[in-house]
């Protein structure tokens, strides 16, 4: 990859990148600012991630350009959703242990477990990993931005979405529940 291109494209869809970051903002509820980067990745199934660390989201310049080509950008904004739910994770595990956090304890605790022993989407193989899609902070990840986006825009896109096929079936209830939940908290709130 081209560092020529690479710029042209970070330039060509930053501002489209903030805007769909500052307009779920609102949905995340945590008082620091998502930051982010852009990286490029050939493999456009690595959307973006997030450093536990720094909690700074790199996102895949390659990936955005082909949703975009594709006039997909509700993807783009699924998958940011996700990340910026893993951001609202690592605040709340660092408050936790300063004990000012706000979500769950039973949640908090199995992320902070899932942290220690993190299983990545793909295994050494280069094999889609199926545990990946079994812990918990990833199942809320997905659940809430499954259900950010059903909200926001009235069940449009819901068919459309990616759904680890694992939440269709075996963890379907889970899924499910989890969905609802955050649907009525977006109800409440508004």
């Amino acid at each position: 990859m081209k560092k020529e291109l690479f710029d042209e494209l970070i330039k060509k869809y930053a501002s489209s990148i903030k805007e769909l970051i500052d307009s779920n903002v609102v949905y995340i509820n945590i008082d620091s600012t998502i930051k982010y980067t852009f990286g490029w990745d050939d493999n456009l199934a690595i959307t973006a991630a997030v450093d536990r660390k720094t909690n700074i989201m790199t996102i895949n310049i390659a990936f955005v350009d082909r949703a975009y080509k594709d006039n997909k950008v509700f993807e783009i904004e699924y998958f940011l959703l996700h990340e910026m739910r893993h951001i609202y994770q690592h605040i709340q595990m660092a408050n936790y242990f300063r004990g000012k956090h706000s979500a769950d304890s039973l949640y908090i605790k199995r992320w902070i477990k899932e942290g220690e022993n993190y299983i990545k989407s793909i295994d050494k193989n280069g094999k889609l990993n199926i545990d990946y899609f079994k812990q918990n902070s990833e199942l809320d990840a997905y659940a809430f931005s499954y259900a950010v986006m059903k909200y926001k825009y009235n069940s449009k896109y819901d068919s459309e979405l990616y759904v680890p096929p694992i939440y269709k079936e075996e963890m379907k209830e889970e899924f499910e529940m989890m969905v609802k939940d955050f649907l009525n908290y977006f109800a409440g709130t508004s």
